[in-house]
């Protein structure tokens, strides 16, 4: 349908397909110029034309210079729309323009590196070898705090006996039993009044305050006993390999007076690497030292 600007003053555009499509009940129209109906730049009865921009339109978003409904217009930008992430120059409602790159989808550096198997098991003989080379050290180390702990746990047990002694106001002692190729201790109380004797402990006249305890149970891989042939903590005498660790006197238990005193003596452990340790007992005040044998020089010396 055409019209002159005799016969009509306005043209309408009854097909007019674009997103700002007039409102329900009116009409999109145009002034006619020179007799024909002006459609608007870039616009026809059957879409968009290829390459020509509408300025009225530019402020929509999603829709500028190099954008149409078919896909994009190969080499047109809009400079409104580049600082959108995501959305460059050669972007259109299709999609991206072929051969545009966005930062957001840069490779990043790195990405993709790895290693092949034979670093993987190069690294993997070299952590082997280094762990063969440290675990006797290690297991070495880890001996010795436990036979230094064990010998820790033995003075404190003699404190506390010394305590109960007192506390009790009867003779309290710490008996050491031979079983098998380990010895097992408990506490016992004078219940008769003339002493722990070895055959009250026995008849049941001296009561157990104590349950039996192994050394052994609580720090795997220490013992009571002596490693080697190694001179007394006192000096006087030579302490045979295998030899009784308990020294007491002639008795195997250590027993406290009310007043807290007892009959000096030392208990010799040992662990499985060889190291000696001992733990020296004071009668007159009934304090406990922990010693440690050095090879080195061939003496005691505090732990």
């Amino acid at each position: 349908m055409r019209a002159t600007a005799r016969s009509r003053p306005f043209a309408c555009v009854p097909e007019l397909r674009l997103r700002d499509a007039p409102k329900p009940g009116g009409r999109r129209c145009g002034r006619t110029r020179a007799g024909r109906p002006v459609r608007g730049a870039g616009l026809s009865r059957s879409g968009p034309v290829l390459g020509k921009t509408n300025p009225e339109r530019d402020h929509r978003p999603g829709r500028g210079a190099g954008c149409s409904r078919s896909g994009p217009v190969l080499g047109k930008t809009n400079p409104e729309r580049d600082h959108r992430p995501g959305r460059g120059a050669g972007c259109s409602l299709m999609g991206p323009v072929p051969g545009a790159t966005s930062p957001a989808h840069e490779r990043r550096p790195g990405f993709g590196a790895g290693f092949s198997l034979v670093e993987v098991a190069v690294v993997l003989l070299l952590l082997g070898v280094w762990a063969a080379m440290a675990l006797p050290s290690m297991r070495t180390g880890l001996d010795g705090l436990r036979a230094a702990a064990a010998a820790r746990h033995l003075a404190a047990l003699v404190q506390s006996t010394r305590v109960r002694a007192v506390m009790r106001s009867v003779p309290v002692g710490l008996r050491f039993e031979r079983e098998d190729a380990r010895y097992r201790y408990a506490t016992y109380a004078d219940g008769d009044g003339d002493g722990l004797r070895t055959g009250d402990v026995r008849g049941g006249r001296d009561p157990r305050l104590t349950p039996f305890e192994r050394i052994g149970d609580r720090f795997p891989g220490v013992t009571l006993g002596i490693a080697e042939t190694v001179p007394g903590v006192s000096g006087r005498d030579t302490l045979a390999a295998g030899s009784d660790p308990i020294r007491f006197g002639a008795s195997d238990t250590l027993t406290f007076s009310p007043l807290g005193t007892a009959t000096s003596g030392t208990l010799y452990l040992r662990d499985r690497s060889g190291r000696q340790l001992a733990v020296r007992v004071l009668g007159a005040t009934g304090r406990t030292r922990i010693l440690e044998f050095s090879e080195a020089t061939e003496s005691w010396a505090p732990r």
